[in-house]
């Protein structure tokens, strides 16, 4: 089975590097928000701008400090700019971040894992562009899924989307995905997913709210080549 080659250029490393680098640790202190933060951020002002500071709070759920200190760490690398009148909005450099990380990254929602998890679990999917290639590329399928892990998820699945079928990658081969009709309808659902590209899902605890969190953030690692 011949999956073509893509390579990542160095402009989605440098983007996704660049938001890595707004959650770094202060003088040895860690932000309460993370990547995924920033990513929905991002994404919401490019399809809702202007947004004030009390509506990027609720739709990112970060507290009114936390929320201060990411704005202000976008602004520093010229990603926003904040109106006193509009509020926040994206500079032509964010706009650009914006646009080509979220054309990687597509959130696909919770979807039905029952038929592949036993117990009170919940799973949340990501769509990753021509993600059997960034995968490869960042030390395979169980690189990824430890990366998931260490964001916080109780377990990850890392799936190939090879002609329209599901694969699993294993150490071995790539395993068809059969018997669970369920999730293969949820995501193909997704139209915008093609041959080539992965699907990521983090498993959390029923209940956990951080669940989307996990995976967004190793998937923005992945795009970086950055490790966990």
């Amino acid at each position: 089975m011949f999956i073509k080659h893509y390579l990542y250029d160095v402009e989605t490393m440098k983007e996704a590097a660049l938001i890595s680098e707004l959650v770094k640790p202060l003088r040895g202190i860690y932000p309460r928000f993370t990547m995924y933060h920033a990513y929905l951020i991002l994404i919401e002002l490019l399809k809702n701008q202007p947004l004030g500071r009390q509506a990027l709070m609720k739709k990112t759920g970060l507290g009114e400090a936390s929320i201060k200190t990411l704005i202000k760490r976008l602004r520093e690398k010229g990603l926003i700019m904040v109106d006193r009148v509009a509020g926040v909005l994206l500079t032509d450099a964010g706009k650009r971040i914006a646009e080509y990380i979220g054309s990687y990254i597509q959130l696909l929602g919770y979807l039905p894992i029952e038929e592949l998890c036993e117990g009170n679990y919940i799973g949340f999917g990501v769509g990753l562009k021509e993600g059997i290639n960034a995968v490869k590329h960042y030390g395979g399928p169980l690189a990824v899924r430890d990366c998931i892990v260490r964001y916080g998820a109780e377990g990850a699945l890392v799936m190939y989307l090879i002609n329209s079928k599901l694969y699993l990658p294993t150490p071995i081969k790539l395993e068809e995905l059969t018997g669970v009709r369920e999730i293969h309808d949820a995501i193909r659902r997704y139209e915008t997913l093609k041959n080539g590209d992965a699907i990521l899902i983090s498993i959390c605890k029923s209940g956990d709210d951080n669940c989307p969190s996990y995976v967004v953030n190793a998937v923005i690692e992945v795009l970086g080549r950055v490790g966990c």
